[in-house]
């Protein structure tokens, strides 16, 4: 074998891939490996070499990518809670507003109860001179119910500031407070709220409201209230069962005032302060209520 040929032989076996090869002599050129082969395998290295630097760009793009992304993510969280903020004050303020109103027309509807009854007629006279006649329907779905609740809750808080008054008169004067006078003189008070309309003869239809199954709870809670009221503004810190026996007694002494006073005819409802003295006389025994 020449040396030409075993020198092709190593180069195979070396797997060294040149173009072609030349002779050492005769100046022929040989080629190792088929034409095509030499193609396709260039190709390959050829599109390795090019695909790896590529990839590498990518990740690259995609990590350049990542932080706007998720900053754009962020942004739009914001945007989303802050929306949702906004459309709560929204709807706060509107309920607000409605809440305004509707205390506005009740209050200038009053003057027309013992006219129309608790009625939605009293409240379409008051709303109307209010300019608010359109949404009358819309606004008091329960009718005179509301009217009746409205002045309730209305005299709690005129009789809870006149207590308030009323301690403060003593502290100046440096009096002890007497309790149950003062607790008496503040059921009496409260009693007189509704002169205006046990005279006009509705006051009757306003319990009769106040009694339907629907408005218990609420009725009942507005007495409770009005009875803790007193209770705390006579300076009662009790914490045992005289808590609730205290405030039941009083819710009673109350209920069973106002439907006599009802049917009251006497000057000045004279017949129902002295029965208002008795029942305060039946319940004698109570600690700090009686004596």
């Amino acid at each position: 074998m020449s040396a030409s040929c075993r020198s092709l032989i190593k180069l195979q076996k070396l797997r060294i891939f040149p173009k072609a090869a030349q002779t050492l002599s005769c100046g022929a050129r040989v080629n190792i490996f088929p034409t095509n082969q030499n193609r396709s395998y260039c190709a390959e290295v050829k599109k390795e070499a090019t695909n790896e630097p590529k990839q590498d760009t990518e990740d690259v793009k995609s990590e350049d990518k990542r932080p706007e992304a998720e900053a754009k993510r962020t942004d739009t969280w914001a945007e989303a809670e802050l929306k949702e903020k906004e459309d709560k004050q929204r709807r706060q303020k509107e309920a607000d507003r409605e809440q305004t109103i509707k205390a506005e027309i009740l209050n200038a509807s009053m003057k027309y109860v013992t006219k129309h009854g608790w009625s939605k007629l009293a409240l379409a006279s008051g709303a109307e001179d209010l300019g608010y006649i359109s949404i009358v329907s819309g606004l008091f779905d329960r009718g005179g119910e509301e009217l009746v609740l409205h002045h309730i809750k209305t005299s709690n808080k005129k009789l809870d500031a006149w207590m308030i008054e009323e301690v403060d008169r003593y502290k100046k004067a440096e009096e002890k407070l007497p309790i149950t006078k003062f607790i008496k003189a503040a059921t009496k008070q409260r009693l007189l709220m509704n002169e205006e309309f046990i005279r006009g003869g509705v006051w009757g239809e306003a319990l009769a409201l106040m009694a339907k199954p629907q408005n218990i709870p609420e009725s009942v809670g507005c007495l409770q209230q009005v009875c803790d009221d007193i209770w705390h503004r006579a300076g009662d810190t009790s914490a045992d069962l005289n808590w609730y026996s205290k405030r039941m007694l009083l819710a009673g002494i109350i209920s069973s005032t106002e439907v006599f006073m009802i049917q009251d005819l006497s000057q000045n409802f004279e017949e129902t302060w002295k029965f208002l003295d008795r029942r305060f006389e039946d319940i004698s025994g109570v600690p700090q209520l009686g004596k």
